[in-house]
């Protein structure tokens, strides 16, 4: 997860992970792996999936985020630490 108003640079990303190299997946491939449609992909809703959630490390400045709910257009603003311990996300500085 990344603040709305950046973008992840994924040489830093991959540094921060300890891989050679990622890549972002196209929206074909990122529906046919997640069972989702592009704009409802969500930590929340990949919950309970075999997937790695990342956090921003800029994210523990704030008590409380927004995050996508797993449906288009629906967010829900909730406690960073709540996060990170419903999504068993790794806190990262990908930029």
């Amino acid at each position: 997860m990344v603040p709305a108003n950046q973008e992840l640079n994924l040489r830093h990303f991959a540094h921060e992970i300890g891989s050679k190299a990622v890549h972002m997946a196209g929206h074909d491939q990122a529906e046919k792996l997640t069972g989702l449609k592009v704009g409802g992909i969500s930590a929340l809703a990949l919950l309970n999936r075999p997937f790695d959630v990342y956090i921003d490390g800029s994210a523990s400045q704030f008590d409380e985020i927004a995050i996508s709910a797993g449906q288009r257009g629906v967010n829900l603003q909730l406690k960073v630490d709540d996060i990170i311990k419903l999504t068993s996300a790794t806190s990262v500085r990908p930029s």
